[in-house]
Formats: C-alpha cells, sequence, structure tokens
C-alpha cells in the first residue's frame, strides 16, 4: 500500500473499519473480505474467492413439453445461491429482437407458446452483501423449438413403474441403465458401425440428455445403477433431474466414463463407500 510514485495514481488499502493498512503486510492479511482497496478517487471492494459463474451450456435440442436442465460451470457458489432468468427471443425484423422473461427457476419446460422462437438463460450469482453484482453468463442456442408428436420409448416401459414405493414399504425398485457414454457414441466407430440404424441426433449427447432428463425419474426407482456415465453428465442432467437422489462415481482407470449408483434419500443414508475395479481385484488375494 502507499504511493505508487511518479506521476501514478496513489494506491492505499484499508480495512472495513476506515484504517489504512500498513505497508509490508502480508497479502494473506493484506487482503480481506470487506477491505477497500483506493486506486486515486476509485473505491473497489475486496472479495476473497467471491461466487462466479464461468459458463452455461444447454443443450441443442429444444423441444414442447421436454424439461431443460442447463450445465452451470461455476466457482465457489452452490445452485441454491445462483439466479436463472430464461427469455423467449422475438424476432422484430431488420436485425432486431426482444427478450421476454418468461421464467426463473433453474430448469424450464418449453411450451407450445414457444413454439418457432429461440429461448436464453441467464446465470449469475447472488453476491454477498457490500459486493457489486456480477455479471450475468447468457446463452442463446441457434436453435428455435419444436413440437415432437412422437412418444419416447420410454413411456410404454415407464407405465409399469408408476407407483412409488413408501419410505417403510417392503418392496424395492433398483433400475440398471448402461446411458452410452460420449466418447462412444460420437466417434467415427459408434455412428458407422455400432449405431448406423439412429438418425444423427439419436447419437447425439444433447438429445439423449433431453430424454435421459425425462425417463431416469419415470421408473420411481430406489436405487438406480448406471454404467458409461461421465462425471459431468453425473451432475447434469441425472442428479438434476433427481432432485431427492444422493449418489457417487467411480471413473475406470485412463478413462473418462464409469458406473455411478444413486439412492433416494428418504429411503437410504449412506454409511461408507468404497469403490473396486474387478480388473485390479482379480489378482489381489
Amino acid at each position: 500500500t502507499g504511493n505508487s510514485g511518479g506521476s501514478g495514481l496513489p494506491v492505499a488499502l484499508y480495512n472495513s473499519k476506515g484504517e489504512e493498512k500498513r505497508p509490508g503486510t502480508l497479502n494473506i492479511h493484506a487482503f480481506c473480505d470487506g477491505d477497500i482497496l483506493k486506486i486515486g478517487d476509485s473505491e473497489n471492494v475486496i472479495a476473497v474467492n467471491p461466487p462466479c459463474v464461468l459458463g452455461v451450456s444447454l443443450g441443442s435440442y429444444l423441444t414442447v413439453g421436454t424439461r431443460l436442465y442447463p450445465k452451470v460451470l461455476k466457482e465457489y457458489v452452490n445452485d441454491d445461491m445462483l439466479r436463472f432468468e430464461w427469455r423467449r427471443i422475438v424476432e422484430l425484423g431488420k436485425g432486431e429482437t426482444r427478450e421476454d422473461v418468461i421464467c426463473t427457476e433453474r430448469e424450464y419446460t418449453p411450451t407450445r407458446d414457444d413454439i418457432g422462437f429461440r429461448l436464453s438463460i441467464s446465470v449469475s450469482p447472488i453476491m454477498p452483501d457490500g459486493i457489486p453484482p456480477a455479471a450475468p453468463v447468457t446463452v442463446s442456442p441457434l436453435v428455435f423449438v419444436e413440437e415432437d408428436n412422437r412418444e419416447p420409448g420410454f413411456v410404454a416401459r415407464a407405465a409399469h413403474t408408476s407407483e412409488r414405493y413408501a419410505i417403510d414399504s417392503d418392496k424395492l425398485r433398483v433400475v440398471s441403465y448402461n446411458i452410452l457414454g460420449e466418447m462412444y457414441a460420437l466417434d467415427e466407430l459408434g455412428k458407422n458401425d455400432n449405431y448406423p440404424y439412429c438418425e444423427l441426433k439419436g447419437v447425439q449427447t444433447g438429445y439423449r440428455d433431453m430424454l435421459l432428463g425425462q425417463e431416469l425419474p419415470a421408473y420411481n426407482a430406489d436405487i438406480i445403477c448406471l454404467q458409461e456415465v461421465e462425471e459431468r453428465r453425473f451432475h447434469v442432467p441425472v442428479l438434476t433431474c433427481l432432485p431427492g437422489y444422493e449418489g457417487k462415481t467411480t471413473m475406470k482407470k485412463n478413462l473418462r466414463e464409469g458406473v455411478g449408483i444413486l439412492w433416494r434419500k428418504d429411503r437410504f443414508t449412506l454409511l461408507e463407500s468404497k469403490s473396486y475395479r474387478l480388473k485390479d481385484a482379480l489378482f489381489e488375494d
């Protein structure tokens, strides 16, 4: 702290009580939440590791009736300290648009009113008292909301699992599901040899995640076991579409995919967990 010397601007650091800190103070003690850094006539409030949104992504398929789960890359902040704002983009002509706010929840389900329009979502952290608001991060996919009247294949299966077992029920429903790792679906072997019978969007992650967000909750499972799950997809859409569940994953050695398990929080409590790789265990005593 102190004068910058020469013709530069004076710089000084004050604590929250307005007391100037001495030059030579170690950084760990010099910069604390609520301190004031003065540069010339400008006063700047110090925030150590403030909540931050680094990026937002949204699937490339927007369909009426299909819930959208944005993926948010963030630091030092939980979802309950984020502010969400969904907008419908209305084209006015001559390159001008109007954006109408349609939802302020984390997820949004497009309606028939959205058909033919683009959507955008803005995400910003709720800042601590005294810290200036952060600029929101916005994403606007270059696709329009459409209506898909085809019934997803899982609907017939889910008709058998409409009953959600009570907490004290003597019944237990376990679902096991290979959700197809992105690395296998999108490589040349996957597109040309393994899944040539699928239309292109059928193997693309955005489309499959959109359907997965509908299918997993529909089974009303007590325990869900997943294969070929990547860490990021385990959080969005899997955990996001299953708010009443907790879960853990174990990744394969040198691969980005592995297995995951989820359980209903109102029926089970995690006491201990340990991961085993069968390939390694075969050579152990």
